[in-house]
């Protein structure tokens, strides 16, 4: 989801994700967060379009906007491990 939202992968990805700003006509607490699609099948819901978005949007801030690649891991790292062990 980094890449996708740097557009560093190909322009294919890149029009599978959708804001919530474009999908709602009014302000919304989460406009700026992906739009995660609505889906009933178990096999869906745990594909790449629907837990990329789930996991990406409840990632900080901080972490989503940090510079590169590498520092974005070692803070999502830190994110993950600090849930686990709080």
């Amino acid at each position: 989801m980094y890449k996708l939202t740097n557009k560093i992968i190909p322009n294919a990805f890149i029009g599978e994700m959708t804001l919530n700003n474009a999908i709602h006509q009014h302000n919304t607490r989460g406009a700026m967060l992906i739009h995660v699609s609505a889906c009933s099948l178990q096999t869906r819901k745990q594909s790449i379009a629907i837990m990329g978005p789930r996991v990406w949007n409840n990632i900080p801030q901080e972490v989503k906007h940090v510079a590169c690649l590498q520092t974005f891991k070692n803070e999502y790292k830190k994110v993950v491990y600090s849930q686990v062990n709080p």
